[in-house]
């Protein structure tokens, strides 16, 4: 019985103790790879070379990280138009209300459906998805609209 008791109160110490150094929701949540200036992008997308950005993830493979660069960069090419006006802390709702032609928000409707999926659903994606992709997001890049 006490061998008992002293195994459960080392468990029971030992568990108290990593909880203490790491929280539950680090326990529970998926690691991502740390993006070195990310937080600088998202917050400047008016003063960001895209391009540049889109071809190291590209030569990285990093196919996701290109899917987040050209959702950044639609976003700068939309708010350039004066299609929407951009905000770090916006969501994809706030531009798509922001958005007046049908059409231009049925294309934005789908080019943040894929960059949910690729960015916030973690699924792997390939090449020939991405420049499958590439080409809505293209599209949306390319409009003439404004307002």
């Amino acid at each position: 019985m006490t061998i008992k008791r002293l195994l459960g109160v080392i468990v029971l110490y030992l568990l108290i103790k990593f909880l203490l150094e790491n929280p539950v929701s680090s326990v529970f949540k998926t690691e991502t790879a740390a993006i070195e200036g990310f937080s600088y992008v998202e917050e400047n997308i008016e003063q960001i070379d895209f391009e540049n950005l889109i071809s190291k993830a590209l030569k990285e493979q990093n196919y996701r990280l290109a899917t987040r660069y050209l959702y950044l960069k639609s976003l700068k090419s939309l708010a350039n138009k004066q299609v929407i006006e951009w905000h770090y802390e916006k969501t994809n709702s706030d531009y798509l209300n922001e958005i007046k032609d049908c059409q231009l928000k049925t294309l934005f409707k789908r080019v943040s459906y894929i960059y949910d999926y690729v960015w916030y659903g973690e699924f792997p994606i390939d090449e020939e998805s991405f420049n499958k992709n590439k080409a809505d997001f293209n599209q949306l890049i390319k409009t003439n609209q404004h307002g």
